[in-house]
């Protein structure tokens, strides 16, 4: 768990949030981070993680 929070940090939201001049600094009353970029990468890096293991279940 640790290695695949470390992986969405250093690869998704310090390149798209953290880097991004156009990212609001502070994200403030539990709306989260309203980048699209890092939003989609997201959704495909969890696809990517758990895609595996939905096959190996059927």
């Amino acid at each position: 768990m640790r290695t695949v929070l470390h992986q969405i940090w250093a690869t998704l939201f310090v390149e798209y949030v953290v880097k991004s001049p156009l990212a609001p600094t502070e994200h403030t009353g539990g709306k989260g981070v309203g980048n699209e970029l890092f939003e989609g990468g997201l959704e495909r890096f969890m696809e990517a993680v758990f895609r595996p293991q939905q096959q190996q279940q059927q």
